[in-house]
């Protein structure tokens, strides 16, 4: 876990109740301090756009090659262990295509793109699925991303941090103004679990397993924590 940092959001002391400013008397002087905090893990899943485009001068044509293709692809990954369910269309089109050499555009044939979203669920695999899918026929990889599969143990993890670091922060700025916390009145969170992590990548051809360095995805959480305060003698 990465060491965490103060981050102050509002900060607010009110020993007296002022009637200029229309504050209830009824409240209490408080102070409101947020705190954050984060852990880093290491990714598990990843997901990865991978896409056939073909051409030919009918569309039945490009249909059916790419049809072919695709169909290669996806039998591909099943046999490396991918599920069904974790593979889906992301994306369809059949185009015309124009030459335009000659000053005016002339239809020269149709192509087709089909695109799949597939989750790999083991990461260790995706250099040698990217590099199988392109050596089937597959020519647009689109950007892959990494994820943690279950972000909840690092993001109680993120949240005690984010608590323990808007109580410190409380402690100092009360004992260098001479108050003492009293007790909680209020606690709200907010939390980012990261999501996917993206990395480019672009159409490719390749003779070997492609290399793939999952890094580290971050989760974060921020909690801003309301103390009621009194002076401390």
């Amino acid at each position: 876990m990465n060491p965490r940092r103060l981050t102050f959001v509002a900060l607010s002391l009110a020993l007296t109740a002022s009637p200029a400013l229309s504050q209830p008397t009824d409240l209490p002087p408080r102070i409101t301090i947020t705190g954050t905090g984060k852990v880093t893990a290491t990714p598990d899943i990843a997901s990865v756009s991978i896409g056939v485009v073909t051409s030919a001068e009918t569309a039945s044509e490009a249909l059916r090659a790419n049809n072919s293709a695709m169909g290669e692809t996806t039998d591909m990954l099943v046999r490396t262990g991918v599920e069904r369910r974790d593979m889906v269309t992301s994306g369809f089109s059949v185009q015309p295509q124009y030459d335009g050499r000659s000053g005016k555009p002339i239809q020269v044939g149709f192509s087709v793109t089909n695109s799949l979203s597939v989750r790999l669920r083991d990461i260790s695999r995706v250099g040698d699925v990217l590099d199988a899918a392109v050596k089937l026929g597959s020519n647009q990889i689109g950007g892959i991303a990494f994820d943690i599969s279950n972000k909840e143990p690092f993001l109680v993890k993120a949240r005690e941090a984010a608590v323990a670091d808007a109580k410190q922060a409380a402690q100092t700025f009360a004992r260098a103004a001479d108050l003492k916390l009293v007790r909680i009145i209020s606690i709200t969170e907010s939390y980012d679990t990261g999501g996917p992590r993206p990395m480019e990548m672009r159409t490719m051809a390749v003779a070997s397993s492609v290399p793939i360095q999952p890094g580290e995805n971050t989760v974060k959480a921020s909690v801003t924590i309301a103390w009621e305060i009194e002076p401390a003698h």
